[in-house]
């Protein structure tokens, strides 16, 4: 379990750091502005790619997470880039992320 640890506090530091990337911006701001879409989508990718390492044991203690949407958008954003919806990514961050951070944050305070 303890690599899982590591990938699940991965999920939630990055994920934590897509919502303060955006937490004084609009989605106007992150659809016209490079620099904060790279951060950005570098978090989500970051997301997607650790969801993608835990193992269907640590998945089955968080089964209301989107498992398969986080390692979707992590392929989209690498793969199919150019389809990015920014309108969307921002409704991830500011709607889906703070829950998942949320979460993961109160179940990994029992082993720090």
């Amino acid at each position: 379990m303890s690599r899982d640890l590591t990938y699940l506090e991965d999920i939630r530091d990055a994920a934590d750091r897509a919502i303060t990337h955006v937490a004084r911006a609009s989605s106007d701001i992150l659809r016209d502005d490079a620099f904060l879409q790279d951060g950005v989508v570098r978090c989500l990718i970051l997301v997607g790619e650790a969801a993608r390492q835990v193992s269907p044991a640590a998945r089955e203690r968080f089964p209301h997470f989107d498992w398969a949407g986080m390692i979707g958008l992590r392929n989209v954003l690498v793969h199919r880039y150019r389809e990015v919806d920014f309108g969307e990514l921002w409704t991830i961050v500011t709607r889906d992320l703070p829950p998942l951070v949320e979460e993961l944050s109160r179940y990994l305070r029992d082993f720090e």
